[in-house]
C-alpha cells in the first residue's frame, strides 16, 4: 500500500502551505511531493491529498476551444478565509449533497434556484416541454 503508515495531518499541513497561497495542477504538484516525501508515490499522495484538504478547481482551465489541466487551490486559499470547522464536517457535508443533489437535478431546477433566465424554446422544439423561463427582474 503506498500510503500505509502515512501521517495524514502531516501531508495536510504540508498540502496547505503549499496550496493555500499558490494555484498549482496536479503535475505541478507531483514532483514537489515526490521532493517532500521521496519514498512514496506521488501520485498516490495527489490522492490522498484531495481527500484530506478542501480543495476548489480554480478558473482558468484551459482557453475557448482548447483542453487544459485543471488547476487546484486550498478553500480557504482561494476564498482568503478560514472554513469553520462546521463547513469541513464530512458528515454534514454528504448529507447535504445527498439531499441537494436528487433536487439539483430537475429540469429547470438549476435555472430557478439561480435567478438564471432561459431563452423560451422554440415551440414544438428541443425543450417545448421544459417549464418556462421566469421574467427578468427590473
Amino acid at each position: 500500500m503506498a500510503l500505509a503508515g502515512l501521517d495524514l495531518t502531516e501531508l495536510a499541513a504540508w498540502g496547505r502551505g503549499v496550496l493555500d497561497s499558490r494555484m498549482l495542477t496536479l503535475p505541478e504538484l507531483r514532483p514537489l511531493l515526490a521532493d517532500a516525501y521521496p519514498e512514496r508515490d506521488p501520485q498516490a499522495l495527489v490522492q490522498a491529498l484531495r481527500i484530506v484538504l478542501p480543495l476548489v478547481q480554480v478558473p482558468p482551465r484551459g482557453v475557448w476551444g482548447q483542453s487544459g489541466q485543471p488547476t487546484m487551490m486550498t478553500a480557504t486559499g482561494w476564498l482568503g478565509q478560514t472554513l469553520s470547522t462546521a463547513e469541513l464536517n464530512t458528515t454534514s457535508t454528504l448529507e447535504a449533497l445527498i439531499w441537494r443533489y436528487p433536487q439539483g437535478v430537475r429540469p429547470g431546477q438549476r435555472e430557478r434556484r439561480s435567478g438564471v433566465v432561459r431563452p423560451d424554446p422554440p415551440a414544438g422544439g428541443a425543450g417545448a416541454d421544459a417549464p418556462a423561463a421566469p421574467a427578468v427582474p427590473g
